[in-house]
């Protein structure tokens, strides 16, 4: 499995919207690559039809969504189309298919402990120098939250900007903290508008989204 700072893999696979080259489908963005187990399986449609109602949110942040697969496409219409029967919208984004597992392999996606061979739910949040700067992995029973998966890019790239990190519990638009080890000097040029100080390595400040 890929570790925080690793660069991530390019790859040639087969999706649901044609042939890709993983590189050139990233270009010069942010991508989040997530595996799930099967098609036809409950938590697997709630997980699509949630990441594809916030698709349009993380194209406003520059990124895109990727899902792997271990299921051949024979019957990505029809599992399709029960993901907009429960879920009331269709999938958004390109799913990849990998019956050889060599995505899946590429990315550390199968954990033979929970099973030798389909993937976990995991998920790989991974920036336009294609490092990866953040991964998820949950069971096959728990589904993952793409809302927070969301609000992890937003941070990542509002820390990318800005000498900040996010608290526990943050949003979008809540408060930051200033990282520690900023020269007076530094604060007052970065931070013109001010901050709040809790205690004296713990300071807060309002960074702009955009």
């Amino acid at each position: 499995m890929l570790g925080i700072g690793d660069t991530a893999p390019d790859f040639h696979a087969e999706t649901s919207e044609g042939p890709i080259d993983f590189y050139d489908f990233a270009a010069d963005g942010w991508v989040v690559l997530f595996s799930h187990p099967h098609f036809f399986r409950p938590v697997c449609v709630s997980e699509m039809g949630q990441a594809s109602r916030l698709a349009p949110d993380f194209v406003a942040l520059g990124c895109k969504l990727l899902a792997v697969t271990v299921d051949p496409l024979d019957r990505f219409e029809d599992w399709q189309a029960d993901i907009v029967k429960s879920e009331a919208t269709g999938i958004r984004f390109p799913v990849v298919s990998d019956p050889e597992r060599q995505v899946t392999a590429l990315y550390g996606l199968i954990h033979p402990a929970m099973s030798p061979e389909a993937p976990t739910r995991s998920a790989y949040i991974i920036d336009p120098q294609r490092r990866v700067r953040a991964l998820l992995a949950f069971p096959s029973s728990m589904g993952r939250d793409f809302a927070y998966i969301l609000t992890l890019v937003n941070s990542l790239q509002l820390t990318d900007r800005a000498k900040v990190a996010s608290p526990a519990g943050w949003r979008p638009g809540d408060e930051m903290a200033i990282v520690p080890g900023l020269s007076a000097e530094e604060l007052s040029s970065r931070f013109p508008a001010g901050w709040r100080e809790a205690t004296p390595y713990l300071r807060y400040v309002q960074i702009p989204s955009k």
